[in-house]
């Protein structure tokens, strides 16, 4: 993945990243837990920001990405509440592109690729895991790597409204129907 100095952007937007989450069970996304744990405040959670950077491939490919296209992303920094952040859609092959979500200081803190598989194409679908249920506060292991690689978290059940669609853009500064 490219550093900020050594690629240009194709596609660029800022944003004011928003917190939420604060109210999450995930105690990480609170001001005073996440300082406990040597954060400056509590994190956007990692599925804003992968929604801020989905913005650009959708911007770029248009409708064809939002029905076929795929999209990962792997997180390097914490991205904090009110902090702008430059999105970037990076020059990339035919069908392929970088994305970077860069702080005001110059940090790159996530990256991703994005593509758009060719119309007709036979893509399989990415394997879903079978739900697991999510267990009750007390019974969770503790959040560290060797139990993270080992164990399911749970799942959640929840089926997506255009209502909720509303609520959660409000939340994270972006326009209705972006």
């Amino acid at each position: 993945m490219s550093t900020p100095e050594a690629a240009e952007a194709v596609l660029a937007r800022r944003v004011i990243a928003r917190n939420d989450a604060e109210e999450s069970e995930n105690r990480i996304h609170d001001d005073r837990v996440a300082a406990e744990y040597g954060f400056r405040g509590g994190l956007v959670p990692g599925v804003t920001v992968y929604a801020y950077l989905s913005t650009l491939p959708a911007v770029r490919w248009g409708r064809d990405w939002l029905e076929r296209g795929t999209m990962g992303v792997r997180f390097h920094q914490p991205v904090y509440d009110g902090e702008e952040i430059e999105l970037r859609l990076l020059a990339g092959r035919e069908g392929t592109t970088e994305l970077e979500a860069v702080g005001s200081d110059g940090s790159v803190r996530a990256t991703g690729t994005a593509t758009l598989p060719t119309a007709g194409a036979s893509t399989s679908p990415p394997a879903v895991p079978a739900a697991v249920a999510l267990p009750a506060p007390e019974a969770r292991p503790p959040a560290e790597a060797t139990v993270l690689e080992t164990v399911a978290l749970g799942s959640y059940d929840r089926t997506w409204t255009p209502d909720a669609q509303e609520t959660l853009l409000r939340a994270i500064g972006e326009p209705a129907g972006s």
